[in-house]
């Protein structure tokens, strides 16, 4: 499946964070009901518009096991054309779209963060060019983190462990969230000066023992309850089977 996602741009929506995303899986897939459901599947054409596969809640409307998907990924890949300067050529890092969001998504998906910060929109490029090899070439990188960036301090008030002055800082943050994504803790930090050898080594030695918490679906969010943790979403929920299930959950009626 890594090998066969190489030639496709792989794109994780934050379900009800945007309305614009939330348009754009409206128009992938709906349920019987005519509502978007909280996870949506399709591969598309490049241009985004063709549906390539039947459009589910996953890839399971497609296909039954990963090996019979990556192969019909790879048939898929070989009837288009890629131009070969676009593919070895650098490219944005898939930033989330907030930090507050990135951390919900590194704990839901239990991996860790990468958070560029800077004020001045010339030096967060020349941190982008420090993360952009190692984000998309090195095979021991490559999508193990979550990355988002800030430029005003008040996007970093849920990050703990951040050295230095807020108001002249430029670095590369690499951060552990925390069990419910609600916050994060900085595990090192760098600057636009900091060596392509010794990020490296930081992201390896991150994904190696940044603290991973196995997550069993009832009991996370029935502590959640007992804590008082709630996540309220930008646009309303359409999933009636969710918004049912967490009412439950919480004892509503």
């Amino acid at each position: 499946m890594v090998e066969a996602s190489r030639n496709f741009v792989c794109v994780r929506l934050a379900t009800y964070e945007s309305q614009a995303e939330a348009d754009f899986m409206k128009s992938i897939y709906l349920d019987r009901t005519g509502m978007m459901k909280n996870t949506t599947f399709a591969i598309l054409s490049p241009d985004g518009k063709k549906k390539l596969t039947k459009a589910g809640r996953g890839p399971f409307h497609e296909y039954r096991s990963a090996s019979q998907m990556a192969s019909g990924m790879d048939k898929i890949a070989k009837t288009y054309n890629v131009d070969a300067e676009s593919a070895t050529g650098d490219t944005n890092l898939p930033y989330a779209e907030s930090v507050e969001i990135g951390l919900n998504i590194s704990s839901a998906d239990i991996i860790p963060m990468v958070v560029l910060f800077s004020g001045d929109e010339e030096k967060t490029k020349v941190l982008e060019q420090k993360m952009i090899p190692l984000a998309w070439k090195d095979d021991s990188i490559i999508g193990q983190f979550t990355y988002a960036k800030a430029s005003q301090a008040e996007e970093l008030s849920s990050l703990t462990g951040i050295e230095g002055d807020l108001e002249t800082l430029n670095s590369i943050l690499i951060v552990e969230p925390g069990q419910f994504g609600m916050s994060g803790k900085v595990l090192a930090q760098f600057d636009e000066k900091t060596s392509h050898e010794d990020l490296k080594a930081a992201l390896v030695d991150t994904i190696a023992n940044c603290k991973r918490m196995a997550k069993d679906h009832n009991g996370h969010v029935q502590l959640g309850i007992q804590l008082g943790i709630d996540w309220e979403s930008e646009i309303p929920e359409t999933d009636n089977e969710a918004v049912a299930a967490k009412k439950r959950m919480r004892g509503d009626k």
